[in-house]
């Protein structure tokens, strides 16, 4: 709740660092319910009710900031997004507000950085198709 109401500019680097730390061992569980609506949307399209979808994309934009990479970068969650929550209407803001949070990742980023590139290349293709 703190690193959401003051924002990551306003604490000293030691409180960041702590409270990713703390974040990171409680995200799984958030990740994983995340994981499993947005798999259940792709799996059987409408079994999952639009707000709900729009709610998870939502929440895992704010979190993408705060949780290990590993998340992000380790798993097809960009593939994922680019592939089924881009081109329905109804959910390509809070979408492109996760892609957003990813491309603005920089601690860290530097192993990933193919995956970065994929994100990219994969963002720019959804534009030019519009």
């Amino acid at each position: 709740e703190e690193i959401f109401t003051f924002g990551k500019s306003h604490m000293v680097s030691k409180k960041v660092v702590k409270l990713k730390e703390s974040l990171n061992s409680q995200f799984a569980a958030i990740y994983e319910l995340c994981n499993f609506i947005l798999r259940s949307h792709v799996q059987s399209p409408g079994s999952v009710k639009p707000s709900l979808i729009i709610t998870t994309l939502s929440t895992l934009a704010n979190f993408l900031e705060w949780i290990a990479l590993g998340f992000i970068f380790e798993t097809d969650l960009i593939q994922m997004l680019l592939l089924h929550f881009w081109d329905p209407l109804e959910y390509r803001i809070e979408c492109a507000k996760c892609l957003n949070e990813i491309a603005c990742l920089h601690d860290g980023v530097q192993q990933y950085q193919p995956q970065m590139i994929l994100c990219f290349q994969g963002v720019v293709e959804k534009i030019q198709q519009l």
